[in-house]
């Protein structure tokens, strides 16, 4: 707390005699820092950016470099706190640069903490300290341009070898690529060779699914057709056709759409496109000549106009009943029906159906009974 208080021209007065022995006695990089940081000024940034390294590690550069300069100058019978010497060394740098070579100082500082603290320090001694003699100058500046050959020779070796080792490194480097990709193609072709096999197989699980399906959608209609068929024999037609059965076999609830693998499913899949205005359903149940009588019947009517009529037409329709069915041949077939819900004194309607391919399809009513 009772510091003494050091006048700065006493303090330069005191540093004069000492300073340059004092610094030259310091490393190469202490001597590059000393050097940047107060004889030319710079920031701790720049001095950082010309030793190679961070702005922190330029500040523990020249903190360190400072106290081993205070160190040097107590020996020498100068004692300064750190303080004092850094605003002493800053003092003594503005007083003894001459003005204009701030420029060139600093270049020369920065260039030769690159390529070694020695030279610079000898080099801002040749442009800022007056009191060396022209033989010395001479020596120094002929040491400065050998070393300065050396380390042009020594960098040139260094981008030599540099140079050989990118090109092996490129070269590792694209080996490494392509086997990579050739590794990559191998995987993909053995994922592809598994995904094969699991597609496989799940094809063959689909199909045998399928046929499954088939057999028992056949063995079904069958059981159908053969409890229609003695339901058929087992019904006696009253004379008046026209009276209700006991119980409808196709109630209207249970229309549905059945296929065409039998005349009794093609005539309930007709129906129930009628009655539900599915009118490309009700195209592909027609025969080849009762589709062509439709289309000229509803020439000029849009789909929406033709399913409104035709669902109009099925509205009081309860259900129906086949009661009989004629085998004309292998491909034809009428079946009588009852109808529930149709205008009293209508006819008994007679349905023909033919075989098309492997599918029964409506031709039509039979208008005449004798047929």
């Amino acid at each position: 707390m009772n510091a003494p208080e050091y006048d700065p021209n006493d303090t330069a007065a005191q540093l004069a005699p000492v300073l340059d022995e004092a610094i030259n006695e310091l490393s190469a990089s202490d001597r590059a820092a000393i050097l940047l940081r107060f004889f030319e000024q710079h920031d701790l940034r720049a001095v950082g950016n010309a030793l190679g390294s961070s702005e922190d590690a330029a500040q523990k550069r020249v903190g360190r470099a400072l106290e081993k300069l205070r160190v040097i100058l107590v020996r020498r019978g100068v004692a300064l706190p750190g303080a004092t010497l850094a605003t002493a060394l800053a003092a003594q740098a503005v007083t003894a640069a001459p003005a204009g070579l701030a420029a060139s100082v600093s270049a020369a500082a920065i260039s030769g903490a690159a390529a070694g603290a020695a030279t610079t320090f000898t080099l801002i001694n040749v442009m800022t300290m007056t009191k060396l003699k022209g033989a010395v100058l001479g020596a120094l500046l002929v040491g400065a341009g050998s070393t300065l050959v050396v380390q042009q020779q020594s960098k040139a070796k260094l981008r030599d070898e540099n140079l050989s080792l990118l090109q092996k490194y490129e070269q590792s480097t694209g080996l490494q690529a392509e086997n990579e990709r050739l590794s990559n193609l191998l995987a993909n072709a053995r994922q592809a060779e598994v995904m094969s096999r699991e597609q496989l197989s799940e094809l063959a699980r689909l199909r045998g699914e399928v046929a499954l399906a088939r057999n028992q959608k056949a063995d079904l209609d069958k059981t159908r057709e053969e409890n229609r068929r003695l339901r058929s024999a087992a019904a006696v037609p009253a004379p008046q056709q026209e009276a209700a059965p006991a119980q409808d076999d196709f109630p209207k609830a249970s229309w549905t759409f059945a296929g065409y693998a039998t005349p009794e499913a093609a005539f309930q899949s007709t129906v129930w496109a009628l009655s539900t205005g599915d009118v490309k359903t009700l195209l592909a149940s027609m025969a080849p000549d009762e589709l062509s009588r439709n289309q000229e019947r509803w020439q000029g009517q849009t789909e929406e106009e033709i399913a409104a009529k035709n669902k109009a037409e099925f509205e009081p329709i309860k259900g129906f009943r086949i009661i009989k069915k004629e085998n004309l041949s292998d491909n034809e077939v009428v079946l009588t029906l009852y109808v529930d819900g149709m205008s009293p004194g209508e006819p008994t309607p007679r349905i023909k159906l033919i075989r098309v391919g492997t599918e029964w399809k409506s031709a039509g009513p039979l208008r005449d009974r004798s047929k």
